[in-house]
């Protein structure tokens, strides 16, 4: 749903999805109130009744984005997807065009709470990008700026993955929370609650009149007629003596600390009520909107430090090189006219549906009668399986049953980079075709450019 606080009738939905959802005007009203009169913080997860709802705040346009959660659902889930929307919204707040990209929006949402396994993470191109610049040493850390329009960035990160600043600090919070990045506090600053901006001053108020005109100051303090002022009023400097004490009402010299006067150092007085006190009230006020507000209950945005978690460098490397082998595979096929799906599923003679890395498929000999002597059923399913020094045999035992199930399709193993020679007798005996790289992962096998080239015009003529 998306709520806007109207001036004239207070909260309206501008749109949700589905449109049949029972979510009405009442409910809304107490989305928006609780939201408003909860926590600054701009992401809540509200419970109302038996309903459960994620809700972001953007306090400038005065919008609310929010989204029904199922039960025990964890709605935190949903965080940096809402922010994302929201922010990047906030630049476009046309009514009809948000009701008319509410399904699209729907569906964005619903694919952020989905658990990713950590090998869809690196499938993701941005993620390999950045990734590879740590790899490499090109980045050792990604560390905020801050900027007075935008509040924190990560530069480099944009640079390397091509992402705009919002959907970058996602995907960077993304794989700190999959654990492939580090992070640590690092910095933050105080926003707006009311507009969201950065350009805010703080301002110190008198805890008892309120009034903004408070003087910081040491103070001195006359036994002789009970005067208490600031030091500088008490100066000889008037008298021709700057280095003695006068009182600036009794005028008598003050000659003896605890005898005559005494010091009161580091405190505050009110100019407009005279009173003096230690501490004062502290509150922000934005430069822009002019909304003020005490300093506990402003908007502290936080800028965390994000470094490479060195326990998955190896994990990160293996998956890397997966990519990259399989991107090159998948090339090659499409270069040669082949249909290629990444990862692809095709269903096996069991009634089981098989997934594989690259399935690679001709459609229009797929039909063809001569094309069992040449290609079973048109298609050519890879698997790619590496390790550090070679694959073992406990390794494939996986791939031999899905070679059985999908049998008479041709079935290969690209091994990176090389098989232990049990591993070999056990695809030899289950008559699996393999090929090994040990060279480079930047070119396709010999045996996968073989039959990637295959002239099936020249066959059918």
């Amino acid at each position: 749903m998306i709520i806007k606080w109207d001036n004239k009738v207070g909260p309206v939905i501008v749109g949700k999805y589905p449109e049949k959802i029972s979510f009405d005007i009442d409910l809304a009203v107490k989305v928006y109130t609780t939201q408003f009169a909860g926590s600054s913080s701009p992401f809540s997860v509200i419970e109302i009744g038996d309903w459960r709802i994620a809700s972001y705040y953007l306090p400038r346009e005065k919008y609310i984005f929010a989204l029904v959660l199922e039960d025990e659902e964890s709605g935190e889930r949903y965080e940096n997807k809402l922010f994302a929307v929201a922010e990047k919204f906030s630049k476009v707040l046309q009514e009809k065009g948000i009701v008319e990209d509410l399904p699209k929006l729907y569906s964005e949402l619903a694919s952020a709470g989905y658990t990713f396994k950590r090998s869809e993470l690196y499938e993701r191109v941005e993620t390999q990008k950045l990734l590879e610049k740590f790899l490499d040493n090109s980045l050792t850390e990604l560390e905020p700026t801050f900027h007075w329009e935008e509040g924190f960035r990560y530069i480099n990160a944009e640079k390397f993955t091509g992402l705009d600043p919002i959907d970058t600090k996602v995907l960077l919070e993304t794989l700190s929370r999959y654990r492939i990045l580090n992070r640590r506090a690092c910095d933050s600053a105080l926003t707006c609650p009311n507009c969201g901006s950065y350009k805010i001053r703080i301002r110190y108020r008198c805890p008892y009149c309120s009034s903004f005109s408070v003087q910081k100051s040491n103070f001195i303090e006359c036994f002789l007629c009970g005067t208490v002022d600031v030091e500088e009023l008490f100066s000889g400097i008037y008298y021709g003596e700057p280095d003695k004490y006068y009182c600036p009402k009794c005028e008598k010299e003050l000659k003896g600390l605890s005898l005559d006067y005494r010091k009161i150092l580091s405190q505050n007085r009110c100019e407009n009520c005279k009173r003096i006190f230690p501490e004062v009230n502290v509150s922000v006020q934005c430069t822009k909107c002019n909304y003020s507000v005490k300093l506990a209950n402003a908007k502290i945005v936080e800028a965390p430090l994000y470094t490479l978690n060195p326990d998955c460098v190896e994990e990160i490397e293996k998956q890397l090189s997966h990519i990259r082998v399989k991107r090159i595979i998948s090339s090659l096929f499409k270069e040669k006219g082949w249909k290629v799906e990444t990862p692809g599923i095709v269903a096996g003679s069991d009634n089981v549906n098989y997934e594989f890395d690259i399935v690679a498929s001709r459609p229009e000999i797929m039909d063809k009668e001569w094309s069992k002597n040449v290609l079973p059923g048109g298609r050519i399913t890879i698997d790619i399986v590496m390790d550090r020094e070679e694959v073992k045999k406990e390794k494939v035992m996986n791939f031999v049953g899905k070679n059985a199930g999908i049998k008479p399709i041709q079935y290969i193993l690209v091994v990176i980079p090389k098989l232990s020679d049990e591993a070999k007798q056990l695809l030899i005996k289950q008559e699996i075709m393999y090929c090994e790289n040990e060279g480079k992962l930047s070119e396709a096998p010999p045996l996968i450019e073989s039959l990637a080239s295959i002239d099936f015009q020249e066959l059918l003529a």
